[in-house]
């Protein structure tokens, strides 16, 4: 069901498509034409169903809309059907005539007087606002005209300020039930009905989904199936692409409209990640392509991984990694038995021998030397806000895991404690927690008696551990588990209402 009419002339399509992805982004349902004009449905009738059938109104008002007498009648049924009217000028136009009868008493967004992308963004806002009965809103559109720069800076900054807000209301997170994937809301409300066999995590807007025949497409965050499921196996958006592998078992991409625009023809592809997408050719070689689908970096590794901070790991087919720049130049020598990607300027490595170091982009170590031999876990992670998650290994130093374990040579790694490392190697947080993850916006999650809460990088818990899981802080807020539900919380521990 939509919420919002966008009345436009068709010369204004691009500003309108544009407010109506915004809009859908934050899943505000808009009617717009020709999208929602059904098949042989009359024009007159569309437009009477769509105004009929909306809360809001959203004119885009221009030099084209003023001569343009659909949009006047599309004004018109809507002021007499009740609607709330939310104009955005985007032209030096004043409204003459009937426009001027119907807009006199009606606040303006003034899209000339600052960059589209802030006027989208407020208009945005202000209409979520009103659709959610939310009041606290500084935002007057008839005092637009009058406010000076200064004042419109402070206003775009005030609203930036009760976006975050906005923004976690409308995350979704995956929940499972009965064999089924779909989404919560922040309230821990099904969103997307659980109707879909396998689910990824939302990616610039859309969701990686299987369906019941084993078919991969994507669904927007309306649950609509926007690309349909067709894809023998996908990969979450990056960068405006998704991998997407055919029935022939060939790797390629596709765009957000589900075109495929660089053909399936790879062993294998990894997603986009700073312009480059790592491919597998036939000959089980790995290089890079760019974005319009041409080799820039020809398949000549036995291994290759993205692209991250201007560097790639590769491999030969002796096991030696090391990493290549943007023009396929080696510039750290294969010389590490297992490299990862960059993260802040530092990569884990582990040499010839077994041991495990951060380097820099220079290949230079001097950033903590971990002398211990194992070849199956690293006792250390990236730098994340300047601090690693280490685990503490000491009571292991002296003796080879295989010796004293049955299974898995891996089940020692589990059995240690995690704190947290500067650049410098130097313990800044003991390890005294049961499991950890990185540092985002200051806090960190770590468990304890198998509960998850919050610490800061001193070390002080500013979030009790309470809940089965949660995820990191993003925008301000984070998802907890209790009790088998997701909800969203703030920095302050506080359930988000």
């Amino acid at each position: 069901m939509h919420e919002v009419f966008i009345s436009h002339s068709s010369k204004d399509n691009k500003v309108a498509q544009a407010i109506c992805h915004a809009l859908e982004q934050i899943r505000i349902r808009c009617w717009i034409a020709p999208r929602d004009v059904m098949p042989s449905e009359l024009w007159a009738e569309a437009i009477n169903r769509g105004i009929k059938g909306s809360r809001a109104f959203l004119l885009i008002f221009s030099d084209s809309s003023t001569n343009s007498r659909q949009v006047l009648k599309e004004l018109t049924l809507a002021v007499n059907n009740g609607l709330v009217i939310f104009p955005l000028k985007i032209t030096n136009t004043e409204p003459e005539g009937a426009f001027e009868y119907y807009l006199s008493d009606t606040h303006w967004l003034d899209a000339t007087t600052q960059s589209m992308d802030d006027s989208i963004r407020l208009m945005t806002n202000t209409i979520h606002q009103f659709l959610h009965h939310e009041e606290d809103t500084d935002y007057d559109f008839k005092e637009q005209n009058k406010l000076t720069e200064t004042q419109q800076k402070k206003t775009v900054e005030k609203q930036q300020e009760t976006e975050a807000l906005a923004k976690a209301k409308l995350k979704l997170h995956i929940i499972k039930l009965n064999d089924k994937y779909g989404f919560v809301d922040f309230l821990g409300r099904v969103a997307i009905p659980c109707q879909w066999k396998e689910a990824e995590s939302f990616s610039e807007g859309f969701a990686c989904v299987k369906d019941d025949r084993g078919k991969w497409g994507f669904i927007d965050k309306m649950g609509h199936n926007i690309i349909p499921c067709q894809w023998k196996e996908a990969e979450s958006f990056s960068e405006g692409f998704a991998c997407v592998k055919d029935d022939r078992g060939k790797w390629g991409f596709i765009d957000k409209t589900g075109h495929n625009i660089i053909p399936c023809q790879w062993e294998l592809a990894k997603s986009f990640s700073e312009g480059f997408a790592c491919v597998e050719d036939p000959s089980n070689n790995y290089g890079f392509i760019n974005k319009k689908g041409a080799i820039v970096i020809p398949n000549q590794w036995y291994f290759a991984d993205n692209f991250s901070e201007g560097l790639a790991v590769v491999g030969d087919v002796y096991g030696r990694h090391g990493y290549i720049n943007e023009l396929g130049k080696l510039v750290i020598p294969l010389e590490y038995h297992i490299a990862g990607s960059f993260v802040n300027g530092l990569s884990v490595v582990q040499d010839q021998e077994a041991y495990w170091t951060h380097i820099d982009k220079n290949g230079l170590t001097g950033h903590g030397y971990y002398e211990f031999f194992n070849y199956y876990e690293c006792p250390v992670g990236d730098f994340h806000e300047n601090l690693a998650i280490f685990h503490d290994i000491s009571k292991y130093e002296k003796e080879d895991p295989l010796d004293s374990l049955e299974d898995d040579p891996s089940d020692w790694f589990y059995d240690t404690l995690v704190g947290f490392i500067n650049k410098k190697g130097e313990i800044v947080i003991p390890a005294i927690w049961e499991n950890a993850k990185d540092f985002h916006e200051g806090l960190a999650a770590v468990s304890s008696n198998g509960k998850y809460g919050f610490i800061d990088k001193t070390g002080l818990i500013v979030i009790p551990c309470q809940w089965e899981d949660v995820g990191s802080f993003h925008e301000g807020s984070a998802w907890v588990k209790t009790n088998e539900t997701w909800r969203l919380i703030d920095k302050t521990g506080s359930y988000i209402e």
